[in-house]
């Protein structure tokens, strides 16, 4: 299933089967489209999907406190490449004021999110901007750079629109899946 235009921003899942565990909660990909690009891996046992449910229903309810001013005003690729440094190695600390706690106190990062969804070395960052949401999207390369990085703005009903319409389409599939075990 895919809610969303993936040519700005969707979400696109797959249940493979379904299992009564509540932390586990099925078999499955779930992978977001970014301005055309997808991150995620995509196989229909890619993960189980109880760390990517979980994550969207953090997001749902803590909607508007992803913001940090440290943040808000970096460039994507500088805050991009900030980011991998600080988390993945090779951080000096002056390549950038920025520092962990920038990140971890406004709980930015959205993917990865525990789980084998995203061992593609997709990271997806999320900052609430007022009445908008800021996304940004890349991939962690075989030497802690940057790759495939993209920028998405949209209106912030929209972006948790989104994840409400799919976190309510994932639980009715769930559920069909349970009852057909």
């Amino acid at each position: 299933m895919i809610i969303g235009d993936v040519n700005r921003l969707a979400i696109e899942s797959e249940i493979l089967f379904a299992v009564p565990s509540v932390s586990q909660l099925a078999v499955g990909f779930f992978v977001v489209h970014v301005a055309g690009v997808e991150f995620g891996v995509r196989e229909p046992d890619a993960t189980c999907l109880g760390c990517s449910v979980e994550q969207v229903e953090s997001r749902l309810a803590m909607r508007g406190t992803y913001v940090n001013e440290h943040l808000s005003g970096v460039p994507g690729d500088a805050l991009a490449a900030a980011y991998l440094s600080i988390f993945y190695g090779g951080w000096d600390g002056n390549s950038t004021t920025l520092t962990k706690q920038d990140f971890l106190e406004a709980d930015v990062t959205w993917c990865p999110d525990g789980d084998e969804a995203f061992d593609d070395g997709s990271h997806i960052l999320h900052l609430d901007k007022k009445d908008e949401v800021q996304i940004l999207a890349f991939r962690n390369d075989d030497n802690a750079r940057v790759a495939d990085l993209v920028t998405q703005i949209i209106p912030a009903d929209e972006f948790y629109s989104i994840l409400e319409t799919w976190l309510v389409a994932f639980r009715r599939e769930r559920d069909i899946a349970l009852q057909a075990n």
